[in-house]
């Protein structure tokens, strides 16, 4: 089964005050896993935000640290074929506003045949019949 991981497992890997950084570590070395463009810009957003993390990552340190996460993890790019996944997603699950971020990833989920996501946020991404969600921290 291929498994993607989904930004917040990423991102506790990568913030070391998390309580859930060192199962997240653990998460990505046991497993053989797949991550998306999107993914990658939501980890940067996320490990550079002052509201986030009381100790940011500097531009420079976040491409550092991602770039040593793309050394083990294929990245999944978008495509037009994603695109028209995509807007089927859209009219079929009535997708509004931030929701497409999610139903972004799942297309790209579907265009290249990953069967399930591995979440910390498994709500987000149950309604999509498509994929399956596994929660590694329950």
């Amino acid at each position: 089964m291929k498994t993607l991981l989904d930004s917040n497992i990423l991102i506790y890997s990568l913030n070391e005050d998390s309580e859930l950084h060192d199962r997240s570590i653990e998460y990505l070395r046991k497993h053989d896993s797949y991550i998306t463009l999107q993914n990658v810009s939501e980890t940067y957003r996320s490990i550079t935000s002052e509201k986030l993390f009381s100790n940011p990552f500097s531009p420079r340190n976040a491409i550092k640290a991602i770039d040593q996460i793309i050394k083990i993890l294929p990245v999944l790019y978008p495509s037009e074929e994603t695109y028209q996944i995509l807007k089927k997603l859209i009219a079929k699950y009535k997708i509004k506003s931030y929701a497409v971020f999610d139903a972004l990833i799942v297309a790209m989920m579907i265009e290249y045949n990953v069967d399930q996501i591995a979440t910390n946020n498994d709500s987000h991404f149950r309604k999509y019949k498509e994929v399956s969600t596994l929660n590694p921290f329950k």
